[in-house]
């Protein structure tokens, strides 16, 4: 049996009714993330893994680096699935419960950036949830690296899934050097879309009934 298109899931009332609840929910998972990133940059926090100047070496930018492969996957994913209305409906659950996790561990974990770092420069970041000011403390966990890895969960070719997993480890990597996070950070972006990608999945089925 072949997937619904656009055209047919927007025809439907349930189907319409759908997305119109998820892009509410979007739209509120932007406004609680966005005032949660403004407070932490005023909250004191603590610096954690002092340890990791000396073994990381001095800082670099990556920004160019990180926003390239962190893009190219978003925007390849919604290439692959764009005939697809329940991938990227499944997608976009994924995404928003990531963003509202980080949001709450950003207020239950209070962290101060590393003395070395250098600010990322990412234009979508800086268009949407930064507001065009600087957010050093958008540390635990690390967004880029979660976006990268529920694409990899969504993506079915092991071919691809094997180079999106790359990709987010060396944008993990890139992002450490760079001391945008903490190395706590970009492992705790692992379970965090794990986790995400589950509730979509049981929020996608509970909501198709």
């Amino acid at each position: 049996m072949s997937e619904p298109s656009w055209k047919e899931v927007f025809s439907d009332r349930n189907s319409r009714k759908r997305f119109y609840i998820l892009g509410v929910a979007m739209a509120a998972m932007f406004a609680f993330v966005f005032l949660t990133l403004a407070w932490t940059e005023e909250r004191k926090g603590f610096i954690i893994e002092t340890w990791a100047s000396e073994f990381l070496g001095n800082p670099h930018n990556f920004s160019i680096p990180v926003f390239t492969l962190t893009y190219s996957c978003v925007l390849f994913t919604l290439y692959q699935f764009r005939k697809s209305p329940e991938n990227i409906y499944r997608l976009l659950i994924a995404y928003t419960i990531m963003q509202i996790l980080r949001g709450v561990f950003l207020l239950i974990v209070p962290l101060e950036p590393a003395p070395e770092i250098i600010p990322l420069e990412d234009p979508f970041l800086k268009l949407t949830f930064y507001n065009g000011r600087p957010n050093l403390k958008d540390l635990f966990f690390s967004g880029h690296v979660a976006t990268i890895l529920i694409i990899a969960f969504f993506t079915r070719s092991p071919k691809i899934r094997t180079a999106v997993i790359i990709a987010a480890i060396i944008t993990a990597a890139l992002l450490v050097q760079q001391r945008v996070h903490y190395i706590t950070d970009v492992l705790a972006a692992l379970p965090a879309a794990w986790i995400s990608v589950k509730l979509s999945s049981y929020i996608a089925r509970s909501s198709s009934n």
